[in-house]
Formats: structure tokens, C-alpha cells, sequence
């Protein structure tokens, strides 16, 4: 039995745009398969082939996280790419690849059983990815000069939920990996207190601020504090903001080599204030990211020092500029994980839209065409609607 039969996921689910894998191709196991020495239903554990995005092959194994998979809301996932071991008995603590989660940037752990299969589709998507027509991302010194002469830069971003960690040292090795091709430092610091006001001067003891070239440009009405829960914080709630963009912590640096040629920090803390306020207490790097709420992010060689909740918060990093410019973003961690899944099911639905690979028939245009014009009708109609029930 494969995965589409057993009903566990809707009949309308849309495969990720550029793999072969389906809900078919995720078989049920054909052995005895245990866990810690305890043996699971063999039926209710599903295992596929696939690719990752190294363009390595990999074997996946999914189970739930309750005895019966239609009771269970969540799933595990986990990996190997030793491709020789009998699926007749199957010991799944000697499967060491964990995936990340697509929408939440959760590693590893329990999610929802599309979720999972969304992630290996979408790691095998990358794998298969072929070569560009264009030969852009050729290796060698030819296509090295030939995107030069285009101007085209290498970009990559990472993204992860820090409460994917057990300790503060495997975060920071996380976020040394994600800027191992520059020559950008981040450090990672739990902050263990911090009050919210200064004395009975009912001053912000670590208001936030925007930052320009190490310079204090832009004093901001709201702060940070481990007096305040971390969801209510980066949402924006506390302060009576409308949403997060108004509270995202953002840091940018351009570098020539080593050297930094500008920095740019927009809600901000600056870390010489932080290293002369006797009431800011700093935790254990080596300590466990259970024992805080929030750490802070130190972009090394500025001031500029991001806070982020550990439970609340998704932290992305993205290289530009062939790893000379660097952003740091700390964004709340609902709002992201919602606009992940906008992003995918869009992704899905006008897969061959958004490949420049691909020559659209002039069939496929009008049925496109058509299909946008029928929502934005719909779209329009709901709102009309909701305008005339005020």
C-alpha cells in the first residue's frame, strides 16, 4: 500500500513543482521496523526514495507519533543514505538525516504528516534541478566570467526556528555553517535579564534603535526586556502595533574582504550600551537554550546586536554579492511560518509560470489567464460582500 491509498493526505494535494515523487511513491514498509528496541506497526510507517539537494540519494522513513496513524496529527522523519540497509528490519535510530521544516524552520521533531512529505518533495525538487540552458551555473572560470560580465552574483538564504536546538553551541554552529562562504561573524548570546525601565525614571533601559555605520541614527519607542513574553513581544502586540514589520530586527553589513565598508542595523541594540548596563545579565554560551527567552545576536566588528525570542522568533540570514553582503533578519515566527505556506502553495500551482526553462503553450496562457481573472472576480465579490454586511 502507498500513501495516496491510505487517505491520510486529501485527494487534492498538488506535488511540489519539479520532482517526480508523489503520494505513491511513499510505500508502506515491507518489514519488521522498530524504534529504541520497540516495535512499530510496519503499516502504519511509510519509506521513499529520493534525492537531496546535494544530489545525493537518500531513503526517508515516516511514522506517527500515536499508535493509530489516523488518530495522529503529527509525524516523524527521519533519514539515511545508506541505501543497502534490508527494509525487512528496520532500526530507525540508525537513520541520522533530519529535515527541516519547510513552513515552521522547525528541525527535526514532529510535524504534520504534508509537511514532511512537502520537505523531502522539496529537497528532491532541488536535486533535480537541471543545469540552466543558460550556463550560469556551470562551474568553472569560463561561467565564472561569463556571470561577471552579467553582472550575476551567487544568493543563498537559510532560515531556522532556534527552538529547533537543545543547547546555545549547536546554534552557533548553525549560523557559522550559514555564513561559512563570508567573512561575516555572528555571535550568538543568551541574554539571562534584563529589566524594562531605568530606576523610577520610567526611561526603557534598552530601547531599540536603527544604526548607520556604527552610529545611533533612529531611537525607537519600544525596547527590550526579559520582563516580556517573547511572542507578545516580536508580534508587536506589547506595543499596540498593527502587525511584526514595524519591531522585524534586521542587520546588514557589506564587506571588501575582511573589512567591513558599511553596516546598516534597524531595531537594534547596541552592544556597547548593553556592556556598560549593570543590570543586563548574561548567560552560559555553552548552556542550554531551555534556561532563556531570549538571546541576542551579535554581528561582530559593529555594534549592532539583534534580540531574539527563542520560542517566537524564525532567524534567516541571507548572503548576496557572492558572500561580500550579508543580512541578518529575526522574524516573528507565526507570521513567517504563514506566508511560508502562501509561498509554496503558489509555487505549486504556477510552477511552470515561474520556470524560465520552460515555453508556456499558447493553451496553457489563456487557461492561466483565465484561472487569475475567475479569483480576482471572486476576490472582489467576497469583499463587496463583507463591505455590504457592515
Amino acid at each position: 500500500m502507498n500513501l495516496k491509498e491510505t487517505g491520510l493526505i486529501d485527494d487534492d494535494f498538488v506535488p511540489v513543482y519539479g520532482t517526480e515523487l508523489d503520494l505513491t511513491s511513499f510505500k508502506q514498509a515491507p518489514g519488521a521496523v522498530r524504534k529504541a528496541g520497540k516495535l512499530l506497526e510496519a503499516s502504519h510507517v511509510f519509506i521513499v526514495d529520493a534525492v537531496n539537494s546535494e544530489k545525493e540519494s537518500v531513503r526517508y522513513i515516516l511514522w506517527p507519533s500515536e499508535p493509530q496513524p489516523s488518530n495522529s496529527t503529527t509525524w516523524y522523519c527521519a533519514g539515511t543514505r545508506n541505501l543497502q540497509t534490508p527494509l525487512t528490519d528496520i532500526e530507525i535510530d540508525d537513520w541520522d538525516i533530519q529535515l527541516t521544516n519547510p513552513y515552521t524552520s522547525v528541525r527535526g521533531g514532529k510535524s504534520p504528516l504534508y509537511d514532511w512529505v512537502s520537505a523531502i518533495m522539496l529537497d528532491d525538487a532541488i536535486g533535480d534541478q537541471q543545469p540552466s540552458s543558460k550556463g550560469w551555473d556551470d562551474e568553472g572560470l569560463d561561467a565564472a566570467m561569463a556571470r561577471a560580465e552579467l553582472n550575476i552574483v551567487a544568493y543563498n538564504e537559510e532560515a531556522i526556528a532556534p527552538r529547533s536546538f537543545e543547547t546555545i553551541a549547536q546554534l552557533q554552529e548553525w549560523v557559522d555553517d550559514a555564513l561559512s562562504d563570508t567573512q561575516v561573524k555572528v555571535q550568538v548570546l543568551p541574554l539571562k535579564e534584563l529589566p524594562a525601565l531605568m530606576g523610577d525614571e520610567g526611561k526603557y533601559m534598552e530601547p531599540l534603535r536603527h544604526m548607520h555605520d556604527g552610529k545611533d541614527v533612529r531611537y525607537r519607542t519600544v525596547a527590550v526586556s526579559t520582563d516580556w513574553d517573547g511572542e507578545e513581544w516580536i508580534s508587536g502586540r506589547l506595543w499596540g502595533l498593527s502587525g511584526h514589520e514595524d519591531i522585524v530586527p534586521v542587520a546588514a553589513v557589506n564587506m571588501s574582504g575582511p573589512a567591513i565598508i558599511s553596516s546598516d542595523g534597524k531595531n537594534v541594540l547596541n552592544r556597547e550600551s548593553l556592556k556598560n548596563n549593570e543590570k543586563a545579565i548574561f548567560g552560559d554560551t555553552d548552556g542550554a537554550l531551555a534556561d532563556y527567552q531570549y538571546l541576542l545576536l551579535h554581528m561582530i566588528g559593529t555594534d549592532m546586536v539583534l534580540p531574539m525570542p527563542i520560542e517566537a522568533a524564525h532567524l534567516i540570514i541571507e548572503t548576496d554579492n557572492d558572500g561580500a553582503s550579508v543580512q541578518v533578519r529575526v522574524i516573528e515566527a507565526k507570521w513567517q511560518t504563514r506566508m511560508n505556506r502562501l509561498k509554496d502553495d503558489f509555487e505549486r500551482r504556477w510552477g511552470r509560470w515561474l520556470d524560465d526553462e520552460v515555453t508556456l503553450s499558447e493553451a496553457e496562457l489563456l487557461a492561466g489567464q483565465e484561472q487569475v481573472e475567475m479569483e480576482i472576480l471572486a476576490t472582489i465579490a467576497r469583499e463587496k460582500e463583507a463591505a455590504d454586511g457592515k
